[in-house]
């Protein structure tokens, strides 16, 4: 029988104990649960064509509405086509300026459908000049700046759309005013002396060139004052001879909203002012 030395037992200890240590750090294979990859959304170009086309057949036969929701119907089917998009921005647009309205509200709705549909266009293919300029387009009535720059990166990308930025930035420097640079008229119905910063501020009307502007009501409200006026083309209106071509409403905050065309209660606001010897 052989006996261990003290020196080879030891050494027996240290490997007994690296392998427990080892057996008990030692982890168990993870089992990877692989799932099943969900197959990707295939686009139905036959519902696609179909629907397009029908859209285009009834533009044309003048059921404007009625191709809007065929083309709405083609996109759900390939959502993917630049072009398309850009056709729904433009009928939209079309829309939103034509005799098929109901009321401003469906004006305002529609505006901001086609802005939506060129985005779209845009977010598909950045460098789209031709859906960059006509967003261009439908912003005039919105944000002319916003408009401007549009057309400025339909240039960059296309050259052809140099001429759309010459004449934007023509129009926006003609259209383009302030009340320092105008005739203002305070009536006596204003309840507060404009605040000095609302007479610079800019705002953008593109209708007939405006002379003078008559002030008639201004108000402070939270943390700001409000100043309504409207916009005429003569420097000395008659007020109960001529109509205004917009009303425009100030902030001393800087904001600016014109709203073209006489007011409906022009007259009867005249009247009422007339009587109670405020103008």
């Amino acid at each position: 029988m052989f006996g261990i030395g003290g020196s080879e037992l030891i050494l027996v200890i240290i490997i007994l104990v690296i392998a427990f240590i080892y057996s008990k750090n030692k982890s168990p294979k993870k089992i990877i649960d692989l799932k099943p990859i969900a197959p990707v959304a295939e686009y139905n170009i036959e519902k696609y064509t179909l629907h397009k086309e029908r859209g285009l057949s009834l533009w044309s036969q003048g059921d404007k509405k009625g191709a809007v929701v065929e083309l709405e119907k083609a996109l759900k089917s390939n959502p993917d086509c630049v072009e398309t998009w850009c056709k729904l921005g433009d009928w939209y647009d079309f829309l939103s300026s034509s005799s098929f309205l109901n009321s401003e509200g469906d004006e305002n709705a529609l505006r901001h459908k086609a802005i939506d549909a060129l985005n779209k266009a845009i977010e598909l293919q950045p460098d789209n000049a031709k859906a960059h300029d006509m967003l261009g387009n439908v912003l005039w009535a919105i944000d002319f700046r916003k408009a401007l720059a549009e057309h400025e990166i339909a240039a960059k990308y296309d050259p052809q759309f140099n001429a759309s930025v010459d004449h934007a930035r023509r129009v926006v420097e003609e259209c383009t005013y302030k009340l320092s640079n105008l005739k203002t008229i305070g009536l006596k119905s204003l309840q507060e002396r404009p605040l000095p910063q609302m007479f610079n501020n800019e705002f953008y009307f593109d209708g007939d060139v405006v002379k003078s502007a008559v002030m008639f009501s201004c108000v402070s409200g939270t943390m700001r004052q409000w100043m309504h006026a409207w916009l005429f083309g003569l420097e000395n209106p008659d007020l109960f001879q001529e109509s205004p071509v917009a009303e425009v409403a100030f902030s001393s905050t800087g904001d600016v909203s014109v709203s073209k065309g006489c007011p409906q209660n022009y007259r009867a606001v005249i009247e009422e002012l007339y009587k109670e010897d405020l103008l």
